[in-house]
């Protein structure tokens, strides 16, 4: 079940990245870009929750976030656990790098130092600049499954 919940949210997430302007995916300069780009960000952070599920390891849909190091607009992040601390994973469309922040308070801006960063490989970046839930998942799986167990808090 979690394969095709995956697959039908990678698919509503690629739908609304096309409809992102190719010039600057991550900065729309208006509202309906805005909202598109949570919106795709919120179905590719689903597919790569239901991707780590099926591997055992949890993490679930946050909230939006702004990623501080990327100039981008608001977009869903995922909490987890990694090395005994709960963190947030902001998923940014089209982009191969994921960095794991300490999770802030509800609502709260991060404000944080990245605690790890993870990239996947240049070959997992697809036609636009797309990077596929599988290739997320795995660098992720890879990062979180060495990490001690537990769930993010209030989750």
């Amino acid at each position: 079940m979690a394969v095709h919940t995956a697959q039908a949210s990678e698919a509503a997430a690629k739908a609304w990245w096309e409809r992102l302007p190719a010039e600057s995916p991550l900065a729309p300069a208006d509202y309906r870009g805005r909202a598109a780009l949570i919106v795709c960000s919120d179905a590719l952070a689903e597919a790569v929750a239901a991707l780590l599920d099926e591997r055992g390891v949890r993490a679930v849909v946050d909230q939006v976030r702004v990623d501080p190091v990327v100039p981008s607009g608001e977009v869903m992040a995922l909490a987890a656990s990694w090395s005994g601390q709960d963190v947030v994973v902001p998923v940014l469309p089209g982009q191969p790098a994921l960095r794991l922040y300490p999770r802030p308070a509800p609502r709260t801006p991060i404000e944080a130092e990245a605690v790890a960063t993870i990239t996947v490989s240049g070959k997992a970046v697809g036609k636009g600049g797309w990077v596929a839930a599988s290739a997320l998942a795995d660098a992720l799986h890879a990062l979180l499954s060495d990490s001690p167990a537990g769930s993010p808090a209030d989750a």
